[in-house]
């Protein structure tokens, strides 16, 4: 047995020896100190807790299917040396997830769970054939040696003063590509047997808001499983936490996945379970002596986690996790906002600062990557300014982005250059994984996946949060340059762009073809959560005003659906629902099932702030008011337009009108950030203030499996969203854009760079609003 010497600081040491208690460091242990009393244990978690812990580091646990085949023998050196050898000095926790993917398999051998020893596969998950390997799993060549790959972190975590979690992935599914014909051997043995415990059976059927290969565990032997996985985990490694990452991915209900809410019933099953894992984590934690912690990446939002089955709160409150860390997902709130709320519990805070995925394909080669060290270290300094206890780096195993991107010694960060994102991290939609989601976000999204359209006299705001106390830094005679870079995608569209933040315009410092940069006065950002106002002054005479810009048909140019970003997200058993006609698009829901609706359906970028939708349409007949039906949603508003034989219906707002639908006429509905106008071949007929939200769970599309970008919250519908009724009508020129002069913005940066020159000029003042 190794001595605890080299594992913990000195006060953790004399704690540990005055309970009588000695640290064992090999795995598959057996403890014979006595059961430590709830007291003593309380003690000895508060200090294990206390001790410095600034970098967490989830590597993934890839290193075992990673070897190159041309490295061969394996040794527990070269193994080391894939991921973790360079992390000594500079990563506090190594949270070691053993793949996990499918549901209770791992790379290293566990009771009751499997074994993954297959080589890794290729590109879209392919098995590769052996001649053309150059990545081996060594799973078994560890075995040989009379180890494992967690058995070997922890050691050498252990001899660096490191700490070492076990990681699961809560309902990984990178098993979803797993096919008949492509034997994907991440869907595992226990699924393959266990399929009606799965949100559905196979690839040919999907969900909304989640993978067909997740396990629901709303099943109580789901449950039960990963207790036991929790159990065989903590029997056989002396490790010193577990995570739980609940960002791969967050669906854990089929219920929530195909487009409801959790209910209290499912939020208490899986606070029951999280109970019992608490209880065996602490059990064995007096058994051998030492706590073991439990931490958790969980959405930084209350109400967000409880639409997908997470009590947070409840969670929070009794203990159930120790350490509430982000998940690199999405955030939605300020790292502030994350900070109190685990902290009105006691727990710990961590921020996730992982790869910007998928942000480096589109700005890879431009001047506003995220994926450049700038980029990490505003991110770090400004969650370890707003009260992050640290910093949790996932996605990064190369050792130079070890060595240079993880950063947490908070003056030192004060000193480098920085460059700011309003949204600087996102790998999936927010509603990507719950319907109606982003109702839960206080942090408005801006990314080239995700881009506003600031239209004239419709100012929106966005939150960007800094690190920099600029005006220390001005106190101290230190003035860094500060800029603000923003993308403009499809140019100005004929507006200009004005950025004020804390009563101070932001003056216009150069234009370019699709850049634009401004200059941030002094006393325009403070250290925290600044809250920016965008907006566009009308444009000047003679300028080029785009007023329906995404034409999605004309007549007699209407694109057949496969060809283009048309969907079908429901069945119709009409085989002539969709004709095309001289005259326009045909489209008719014969009535004859539930589930027979007949509808296109185009989903676009968001455009919230001022959106036009513009279409015309003949009705043929109807004998259900969602017969026929345009569902036009711009982002934030949604509203449905029902034609009816001798009437126009808002189904939102209730407003209708007598009108000879059979004829040909041309309909636009105009949103506003804060009323509708809707007109009928140019005249406007009804405005209203009270607007209906699209990303309510009320206003959900239901009743399908197809899962599309923003198909519920931003995006136009034509044709039937009714079961049993019928309806056919003709639908011609339709279009979606913005108000004319206004400004397409795909992305925000601001950078703050520090100058060699200690004697530099002072930022420029700007005169209040």
């Amino acid at each position: 047995m190794r001595s605890s010497k080299s594992s913990f600081p000195p006060a953790w040491r004399i704690l540990c020896l005055t309970a009588g208690v000695l640290l064992t460091q090999a795995a598959c242990t057996t403890y014979d100190a006595p059961v430590m009393s709830e007291s003593e244990y309380a003690a000895a978690k508060a200090a294990m807790l206390a001790r410095p812990r600034k970098i967490m580091h989830n590597n993934d646990g890839c290193d075992v299917t990673s070897f190159k085949k041309k490295d061969l023998p394996v040794t527990v050196q070269k193994f080391l040396d894939l991921r973790t050898s360079y992390t000594a000095g500079i990563v506090d926790t190594i949270i070691y997830c053993p793949i996990s993917s499918g549901f209770g398999q791992f790379t290293v051998e566990l009771p009751g769970c499997d074994w993954l020893t297959t080589d890794p596969p290729g590109r879209n998950y392919r098995m590769i054939p052996e001649n053309e390997r150059v990545y081996i799993n060594i799973a078994e060549e560890l075995k040989e040696l009379g180890t494992d790959a967690l058995q070997e972190v922890i050691k050498f975590g252990h001899a660096h003063n490191q700490e070492v979690f076990f990681g699961f992935r809560v309902n990984d599914t990178h098993d979803c590509h797993y096919r008949p014909e492509n034997d994907c051997k991440f869907f595992n043995e226990w699924k393959r047997a266990r399929r009606h415990y799965l949100f559905c059976e196979d690839h040919t059927q999907n969900m909304v808001h989640g993978s067909w290969s997740c396990v629901d565990f709303a099943h109580p032997e789901v449950r039960r499983k990963q207790i036991d996985m929790v159990q065989a985990v903590v029997d056989k490694y002396d490790i010193d936490g577990i995570e739980f990452d609940f960002s791969r991915y967050l669906p854990k209900f089929k219920r929530v996945a195909a487009g409801d809410e959790a209910n209290q019933t499912e939020r208490d099953q899986l606070t029951g379970m999280f109970r019992e894992i608490r209880r065996v984590v602490d059990r064995k934690g007096r058994e051998r002596g030492r706590p073991i912690l439990i931490s958790m990446q969980l959405p930084d939002s209350v109400g967000y986690c409880r639409a997908n089955g997470i009590d947070l709160e409840v969670w929070l409150e009794e203990g159930l996790l120790d350490i509430m860390a982000l998940p690199d997902s999405f955030r939605l709130n300020t790292y502030a906002d994350g900070a109190a709320l685990a902290h009105k519990y006691g727990r710990l805070y961590y921020a996730q600062l992982g790869y910007p995925w998928p942000f480096e394909r589109e700005e890879r080669g431009t001047s506003m990557s995220r994926l450049q060290a700038p980029s990490y270290y505003a991110r770090a300094l400004a969650a370890l300014e707003s009260g992050a206890d640290g910093l949790l780096y996932a996605n990064i195993t190369e050792p130079g982005g070890v060595r240079n991107l993880m950063k947490s010694d908070v003056e030192w960060l004060k000193k480098q250059d920085k460059r700011y994102f309003i949204t600087d991290i996102g790998w999936e939609f927010i509603e990507g994984a719950l319907a109606s989601g982003e109702r839960y976000s206080n942090l408005p999204q801006l990314t080239w996946r995700r881009p506003r359209f600031i239209a004239p006299g419709v100012p929106q705001e966005f939150i960007l949060e800094i690190g920099d106390d600029l005006e220390a830094l001005a106190a101290a005679g230190k003035y860094p340059e500060v800029t603000a870079m923003v993308d403009l995608a499809s140019g100005h569209m004929g507006g200009k762009l004005s950025i004020a933040s804390n009563g101070l315009e932001w003056p216009r410092v150069a234009t370019g073809e699709r850049y634009e940069s401004f200059a941030v006065p002094a006393g325009a950002l403070k250290k925290g959560a600044n809250k920016l106002t965008l907006s566009v002054k009308p444009a000047a005479p003679g300028d080029t005003a785009l007023e329906c810009d995404l034409p999605l048909f004309k007549e007699n140019k209407t694109e057949p659906i496969a060809d283009s970003r048309w969907r079908k997200l429901f069945k119709s058993h009409n085989p002539e629902a969709f004709t095309q006609l001289p005259e326009g698009w045909r489209i008719a829901d014969t009535g004859l099932a539930e589930d027979d609706m007949a509808n296109v359906l185009y989903p676009f970028f968001f455009r919230a702030g001022a959106t036009v939708f513009d279409f015309e349409a003949q009705l043929i007949d109807s004998d259900d008011e969602r017969a026929v039906v345009a569902r036009v949603a711009d982002g934030a508003h949604v509203e449905i337009v029902s034609l009816l034989p001798g009437k126009v219906k808002l189904l939102y707002s209730g407003f209708e009108m007598p009108l000879d639908t059979k004829k040909f006429h041309r309909y636009r509905v105009l949103f506003y950030a804060d009323r509708m106008v809707f007109s009928v071949d140019g005249e406007e007929l009804f405005t209203t203030d009270k607007l209906t939200r699209s990303d309510i769970i009320e206003t959900v599309l239901k009743g399908h499996k197809d899962r599309y970008f923003c198909q519920n919250v931003s995006s136009m519908l034509m044709g039937s969203l009714s079961g049993k009724g019928s309806g056919t009508a003709v639908w011609r020129d339709v279009t979606v854009g913005s108000l004319p002069g206004s400004v397409e913005l795909r992305n925000f940066a601001v950078e703050v760079k520090f100058q060699d020159n200690a004697a530099s000029s002072p930022l420029r003042k700007a005169k209040k609003d």
